[in-house]
């Protein structure tokens, strides 16, 4: 079994970044780090949309502006590239 763990702060960040997105779909990366056991994503930090992204209300291409600077530093401090969010706005991920 595999859990993820995302504290209330980060959940609320990305709820704004998709409340401002409206009408359209947005997205970002995951950074964190994995418990000792190897069996909990343990988040500390979801981005928003990079700069260069694109979206409509169907769709998203997330861009890559800044990330690789952001993942350089996040990886000084221990941390890692652990994934992608993805918002579907007012309808299913279909």
């Amino acid at each position: 079994l595999f859990g993820l763990s995302a504290p209330i702060s980060v959940i609320e960040r990305v709820l704004g970044y998709c409340a401002r997105a409206l009408p359209n779909e947005t997205g970002g990366i995951l950074i964190g780090r994995y418990s000792e056991s190897l069996d909990m994503a343990m988040i500390s930090e979801a981005t928003p949309a990079p700069p260069d992204s694109r979206a409509g209300r169907t769709w998203f291409y997330r861009g890559t502006r800044g990330l690789a600077s952001l993942l350089d530093e996040a990886w000084q401090e221990g941390l890692y590239y652990l994934g992608e969010w993805h918002f579907h706005p007012l309808a299913g991920p279909t």
